[in-house]
């Protein structure tokens, strides 16, 4: 198992040097961090830039620390190459982009940089894909990297990102020679999520992950909610070295599995038959020439989802989440029924 672990963002020298000191005694190989933070808004945080890798470059060699970073440009390779960083991540909104892909390809061209390559922000398996391609193809002679980072989908979970597991899974199908590392700071977006995630990710055998870690990070200058302190990742690490125990089950959660079972199934077959009723409405739809989506519809409907939650079983809130995402499907429903 291979460890990536850093704070978010490099936000001065003393919290560079007090992480790397740290991630060296646990014998994490990698000290990750971030130096240009592209940010969703306005006005937020977005890094040290240049001043950030002169603290990354002097710590690694301190703690003798493979060091990594994100870079959106293809000119950023050379600066931090002579910074000694062994490694680059393509973030995100990066990988969504074909022309800086594309120009940072011509970057790399001689290097020997490790480059791991994060799935887009949109859960598109062509343009995760294409991006890989373009740095294999490319005249970059390092080894190349996954990360699955979770996606930003129209039906939320309760996470930040949707994991969307078969994803990621079926990309590292297609790659079977490159390593897959899982991102599960920026899928939970909270700290508490984070050790189940890291325990799933390596059931699914991912080959390592990759974990934000921070002095205190309720202080952090970005994403303080999904840091881990020094104690917590201490307490991770530990918990991943140690197999999981055998789990015995009793006669009475055996009856409640197969109870879940039986439950399971009745939803699936109510699920079809509200499959068939929607392509029902998709050819009325057609025939009378009217829009697969009615938005006085939608709202509607997910008022009276809400409406008639129950606290005791689930609330307002995951009821509209439940709604949204069989609404998501019965547009791709009526879609499928017009080209039949």
């Amino acid at each position: 198992m291979d460890l990536l672990a850093g704070p978010c963002s490099a936000e001065s020298w003393e919290q560079v040097n007090q992480t790397a000191k740290f991630l060296k005694k646990l014998g994490v190989g990698w000290f990750r961090a971030g130096i240009w933070k592209p940010r969703s808004g306005p006005g937020q945080f977005q890094g040290k830039g240049t001043e950030a890798l002169d603290w990354i470059e002097t710590a690694s060699k301190e703690y003798q620390l493979n060091s990594m970073v994100e870079i959106y440009k293809g000119e950023q390779v050379e600066t931090v190459t002579q910074k000694g960083v062994k490694g680059i991540w393509i973030g995100a909104r990066t990988t969504t982009n074909p022309f800086l892909v594309e120009e940072i390809c011509e970057g790399l061209a001689g290097s020997s940089l490790d480059v791991f390559i994060k799935n887009p922000l949109a859960p598109d398996f062509k343009l995760w894909k294409g991006t890989i391609e373009r740095v294999l193809e490319s005249d970059h002679q390092g080894k190349i990297h996954l990360i699955h980072r979770g996606f930003a989908t129209y039906a939320q979970s309760g996470f930040r990102n949707s994991p969307l597991w078969d994803l990621p899974l079926a990309m590292k199908k297609e790659f079977p020679k490159l390593k897959m590392y899982c991102d599960p700071s920026h899928i939970a977006g909270r700290r508490e999520f984070i050790p189940t995630l890291c325990h799933l990710a390596l059931n699914l055998e991912f080959d390592g992950l990759m974990v934000e870690v921070h002095p205190e990070p309720s202080k952090a200058l970005s994403d303080s909610q999904q840091q881990l302190n020094f104690s917590q990742f201490e307490d991770l690490v530990s918990n991943l070295k140690t197999p999981a125990k055998e789990f015995q089950e009793d006669d009475s959660l055996t009856h409640v599995r197969e109870t879940l079972a039986q439950l399971d199934q009745t939803i699936l077959d109510l699920i079809g038959k509200r499959k068939q009723l929607v392509r029902e409405i998709s050819k009325h739809k057609k025939q009378h020439n009217l829009s697969l989506y009615s938005h006085e519809q939608f709202k509607k409907m997910l008022s009276i989802w809400r409406e008639s939650s129950n606290k005791d079983t689930f609330d307002a809130e995951e009821a509209e989440r439940l709604y949204r995402l069989l609404h998501s499907f019965s547009l791709e429903w009526q879609a499928q029924s017009l080209q039949d």
